[in-house]
């Protein structure tokens, strides 16, 4: 038996486990969730982790991203809209493609 088919019956055998379906769900839910509230603050142009100093490195690569305006707000949209793509199942997969670039 090949490698291949090996791995095939592994991907049927996992695909059919209720649990992992179960838990792709909740990762998917609570990712969506966080993608809402980051592209929320963005959209209502709020400082994004506004308890951070700009004396920090994070907190001075926030604070020059906040800046930038339009650039700020279109990544807020981005993250909305892959909120809303990671809850519909077919389209995970084109919710990955569009948010790996800001990543």
């Amino acid at each position: 038996m090949s490698f291949l088919s090996r791995f095939e019956q592994f991907f049927i055998k996992v695909k059919q486990n209720r649990w992992i379906w179960l838990f792709s769900i909740f990762c998917r839910v609570t990712l969506a969730i966080g993608f809402l509230a980051g592209g929320y603050v963005k959209i209502i142009d709020e400082r994004f982790a506004s308890g951070l100093s700009i004396i920090h490195p994070m907190g001075s690569y926030l604070d020059a991203l906040h800046q930038t305006e339009y650039y700020y707000t279109f990544i807020g949209i981005i993250q909305i809209l892959a909120a809303v793509l990671l809850l519909i199942a077919r389209t995970v997969f084109l919710e990955a493609l569009l948010i790996s670039p800001l990543s």
